[in-house]
């Protein structure tokens, strides 16, 4: 399926607006029960290596660089790579062969990844292509398709992250972006108070994913998300809990990229930068009972359902129960076993 660019009217709606330090939902007002991760042994870190672009003794200077020389191909056990406060002007691949690598930045605000590419959804300024992959504290940032960078029609997909591992999470990450930012592509993610910034399908692809108290910045007009799950019992979806939606828009929350594209927002708190019909079919008019689009105890001016689209689904308590729950991402608990430090 070819996906559109942005046009003049979309682009001339958008506002740049600056990266919001905050971290969450409001996760205080929900039960614990749903916001906890069942405690694990967490794994031990076989190696530990240090990035910092001012350089050192026996430390590397870009990101790139310490995957390919510090991180063994087939690695069995976790590679701790500390990354030093600094903008790195890099686009950076883990590759397939390289899992169990954890990059850790100092904050988000200070350890920024920018990198510069448009038009092909196949690159990124961070592609991860390998299973059990961690990030901590870290922006990445695609500059071509900033809000305010470029003008008229030179707008194109241009993604910050590609997730195409399986078990990758973030924590307390940020992703800049335009169009496109996070190619949650395919596998089980986690994203735990994060920040995502964007305006057309900027959380888009066939991904397993639970997005938990993260914010959701839509800087113009467009879609949150474009989810592809492509058959009726595929096991992928979006499930954004606790998240809070903020931003100019105006925004839909999502648009079906798949013919049984699923979603769910619970108990997020919705700005009034919502549209009112929350939803769109996209290229699936007339096939909209296909789709599974829901929202659970939200809030917000955003929140106000009574204009929604006729098709969004009200779920059952069972299948709620099987989308809110970690085991939809995670049912033989490897985010317990993650080697997580402060």
């Amino acid at each position: 399926m070819i996906r559109p660019q942005i046009g003049s009217r979309e682009q001339g709606n958008v506002m740049n607006v600056a990266m919001c330090d905050i971290s969450g939902g409001n996760a205080q007002d929900f039960n614990k029960g749903d916001w906890t991760l069942s405690k694990g042994a967490p794994a031990p870190i076989s190696r530990e290596i240090f990035v910092n672009p001012q350089g050192g003794s026996g430390i590397y200077t870009t990101i790139q660089d310490a995957i390919n020389q510090g991180v063994p191909g087939n690695n069995t056990g976790w590679v701790l790579i500390n990354v030093a406060p600094g903008v790195y002007a890099e686009n950076v691949t883990v590759p397939r062969d390289k899992p169990y690598v954890y990059l850790k930045g100092h904050q988000r605000s200070t350890t920024i990844v920018a990198g510069r590419s448009s038009g092909n959804l196949w690159e990124a300024t961070l592609m991860v292509l390998a299973d059990n992959f961690i990030a901590q504290r870290i922006t990445f940032k695609n500059t071509f398709n900033v809000a305010g960078s470029i003008l008229g029609n030179d707008v194109k997909p241009a993604v910050a992250v590609s997730a195409q591992g399986d078990k990758n999470s973030f924590y307390r990450c940020a992703f800049i972006g335009l169009q496109d930012t996070l190619f949650d592509a395919i596998g089980r993610h986690f994203f735990r108070s994060c920040y995502i910034e964007g305006a057309v399908d900027f959380i888009f692809g066939d991904g397993t994913s639970m997005y938990q108290a993260c914010v959701i910045n839509a800087t113009g007009y467009g879609f949150i998300t474009a989810q592809r799950r492509e058959t009726p019992d595929g096991p992928s979806g979006f499930v954004l809990k606790f998240t809070r939606v903020i931003g100019t828009g105006p925004t839909y929350l999502g648009r079906a990229y798949g013919a049984y594209s699923r979603v769910l927002f619970y108990k997020s708190t919705l700005s009034g930068s919502v549209e009112p019909k929350g939803w769109d079919p996209w290229n699936f008019v007339g096939h909209e009972n296909q789709l599974t689009y829901a929202e659970v105890g939200c809030r917000g001016d955003g929140a106000n359902t009574s204009q929604r689209v006729s098709w969004e689904k009200t779920l059952s308590p069972s299948e709620l129960k099987s989308l809110i729950s970690t085991s939809f991402i995670d049912n033989e608990g490897w985010l317990a076993n993650q080697p997580l430090s402060a």
